[in-house]
């Protein structure tokens, strides 16, 4: 049975081509052979308490270069631990409001309609989506969409793909302090910048600002060979801090401008960290399976099987 999706997906697939501009780039080399001499030449004592440092952060080799608030911003960006839950605005004429979980394998973020569900003890979310593995699923309007990932090339591209896909990228956003022109977790630090090109055609350099060993700002260039290049520049806002992670901004704001001087800056949007919890080890998938999660009420659960066709399980028991 075909069904033809409007709202949800339609919403949805609007910005899909711009997600796929920014997120498909591979990480490049990690320069620990500067690091590892930095960190050599320092006394013997402070090379013992980084070390130390970094194995109660539990967050690797990486962590020993991590020595003030930016270090840990970088580190942060560039090896997030666990997080166990988020919650987040991003504003800009409306406010939305997000909670989400992520862990290397699996991510699920929950949209919101009001602030006060981020503190309800079991917020249910106008929007869930999620991933685990090679599974996909979201659920929107009373229907759960599912699809598991077989490496089927006439299934790729699909609709709960494409959802689970776009609707992650707040969380996205978030986890790299607005720098998501990479997937989470991927971005390389040559000292305090970065580039790369997401595609053909694109590069995105990248350079923070430190102000007493605290990142207050970043900037990022983006130029294409045949489109206007852009500029954008991301103020970090220290005034409202994340508890226990406080070399995190708990509020910062992102602007944007054509490189071209034809206009000033544009302010794109205020993000929001209410709450952020990490965990050592990773979560269970149960965590981000659609069985186990709570949800609204199921009315229809479909999934995505063959040529991206959407099919309505009889015997759903959710």
């Amino acid at each position: 049975m075909n069904l033809n999706l409007n709202g949800h997906g339609r919403l949805k697939r609007c910005v899909i081509g711009l997600v796929n501009r920014h997120i498909l780039a591979f990480p490049q080399p990690e320069q620990w052979s500067i690091r590892l001499a930095r960190l050599w030449r320092k006394p013997l004592a402070n090379r013992v308490g980084i070390g130390l440092k970094a194995l109660m952060l539990g967050w690797g080799i990486s962590a020993i270069a991590a020595e003030n608030s930016a270090d840990l911003f970088r580190q942060f960006v560039e090896h997030p631990p666990v997080i166990s839950k988020i919650t987040f605005e991003i504003k800009l004429d409306t406010s939305q409001y997000y909670l989400g979980i992520w862990q290397t394998n699996a991510a699920l973020i929950r949209s919101l309609s009001k602030s006060n569900e981020l503190f309800a003890l079991q917020p249910l979310g106008v929007i869930v989506d999620a991933y685990w593995q090679s599974n996909y699923w979201y659920y929107s309007g009373g229907s759960l969409l599912t699809w598991q990932d077989k490496g089927k090339p006439e299934e790729v591209g699909n609709e709960v793909q494409k959802s689970v896909a776009v609707s992650l990228s707040p969380l996205h956003r978030v986890l790299t302090m607005g720098l998501c022109w990479k997937p989470i977790g991927t971005l390389r630090w040559l000292e305090d910048s970065f580039s790369y090109s997401p595609r053909e055609g694109v590069e995105a350099k990248g350079q923070l600002l430190r102000y007493k060993d605290r990142v207050i700002e970043a900037r990022v260039t983006v130029k294409h060979t045949n489109a206007p290049n852009y500029e954008f520049r991301y103020e970090y806002d220290y005034a409202h801090v994340i508890a226990g992670l406080e070399y995190l901004p708990g509020r910062w704001r992102e602007f944007s401008r054509r490189m071209d001087g034809t206009n000033d800056w544009h302010l794109m949007q205020t993000v929001t960290v209410f709450a952020l919890e990490t965990a050592k080890d990773p979560l269970p998938l149960t965590s981000f399976s659609a069985d186990e999660v709570p949800l609204g009420k199921v009315r229809n659960r479909l999934w995505v099987e063959g040529t991206n066709e959407l099919y309505i399980d009889p015997h759903s028991k959710r």
